[in-house]
């Protein structure tokens, strides 16, 4: 058993695609200041709009990066291999984009971090994943989905993640993320009950 986790988590680790979303994470955030790329509504209305993609890949300081990190490689464990071997960019570009465009609809900007499309990722990669019984991965992805609503209840929020990271948890940005990954998630789960379902819901 133990070996089928490091065979499938090895396979996973050969996507070019993969190596470079973890490279580009360790850059952002352990080689460049963070203010280059948070997410600042005036200097993005200014000309900067890169700022809507690199301000959530870019993290405050290692322990934040460390956090996202667990998540997505909990992501790269359970997506279909084939996901990471062709779909990842096009996947982060899409969750990227509409969580990027409800932070700037919605709040007041200055966010840094992975997680708020992290869980859109994680929960489409959960909900899709080949390599459990069919009703485990919907099960743990419906359990992600809970806790990103529990969120944003005042009395269920927890400081703990606060506290490690130095910083406050925009818990908005994770329902943002989720939302972003809804859309997607309909359409794949449409797609799968039809003959000849797209490439992107084949199985490992």
């Amino acid at each position: 058993m133990q070996s089928k986790v490091w065979v499938r988590l090895m396979k996973s680790f050969l996507s070019v695609q993969v190596w470079l979303f973890l490279a580009l994470l360790l850059l952002l955030t352990l080689v460049t200041p963070w203010h280059w790329w948070v997410l600042d509504l005036e200097l993005l209305a200014a000309g900067q709009w890169w700022r809507l993609w690199l301000s959530q890949l870019t993290h405050l300081n290692p322990t934040h990066l460390a956090l996202n990190m667990l998540g997505v490689l909990l992501s790269i464990y359970v997506a279909p291999l084939h996901w990471m071997r062709f779909w990842l960019w096009p996947l982060l570009l899409w969750l990227l984009t509409l969580t990027g465009l409800q932070l700037i609809w919605f709040t007041t900007g200055d966010y840094l971090g992975f997680s708020g499309a992290l869980y859109g990722l994680l929960f489409l990669c959960l909900w899709f994943s080949p390599y459990y019984p069919k009703w485990v991965g919907p099960l743990a992805a419906t359990v992600v989905a809970i806790k990103v609503l529990s969120e944003q209840l005042p009395v269920l929020a927890s400081s703990m993640t606060s506290d490690m990271i130095g910083a406050p948890v925009m818990t908005q940005a994770h329902l943002f993320g989720w939302l972003s990954s809804l859309p997607l998630w309909l359409y794949l789960l449409l797609r799968s009950h039809q003959p000849g379902s797209l490439s992107i819901l084949r199985k490992a």
